[in-house]
């Protein structure tokens, strides 16, 4: 009988040891789940999938960002892809993506100011991602090599006191 009560007592000690680390985890993500402030965006994509043949993809995608509570557009892009299934458990794709990305107006530490404009990018990548089922869970990584070009742009800044176009800072 005591060794009957002996399993139990340690139940109890495991489920309240896995019950207060389970709250410990959950107080140490709260921390760094907070927000970063308040501003509120909305970002809508749609994206279409073909498949050319069997294992071989194709997508297109387009997507649009807002900012500063919905007032702002702060990008929008389109996306061209390509996907192919190697092995059961293995795929590789290739993408390219536009994106036209809003700089809203800035003021320097020396008082001055950049007008807002927008920038044009340019990104490409390559992933490879693993897939493997175990029982009722499925397991996948992707690794992904991304590369973002963007070009160099002038952009004129102004002397905040009077106004004058600034050639230096």
């Amino acid at each position: 009988m005591e060794d009957k009560s002996g399993r139990e007592s340690q139940k109890r000690f495991w489920g309240t040891g896995r019950y207060l680390i389970g709250c410990l985890l959950l107080l140490c993500m709260a921390g760094k789940s907070h927000a970063q402030g308040d501003d509120f965006g909305v970002w809508t994509s749609a994206e279409v999938k073909k498949k050319i043949f069997s294992g071989f993809d194709a997508s297109l995608e387009g997507e649009f960002r807002t900012r500063d509570g919905l007032q702002t557009v702060e990008r929008w892009s389109g996306s061209a892809g390509v996907s192919y299934k190697m092995f059961r458990w293995l795929k590789a794709s290739a993408g390219y993506t536009f994106i036209h990305y809003y700089h809203p107006m800035e003021v320097t530490k020396k008082g001055n100011y950049i007008p807002e404009y927008w920038q044009p990018k340019h990104r490409v990548n390559l992933s490879l991602t693993g897939k493997v089922d175990w029982r009722r869970f499925t397991f996948s990584l992707r690794e992904r090599w991304q590369y973002t070009y963007r070009p160099s742009q002038s952009v004129p800044k102004f002397d905040g006191d009077d106004g004058s176009v600034k050639n230096d800072e």
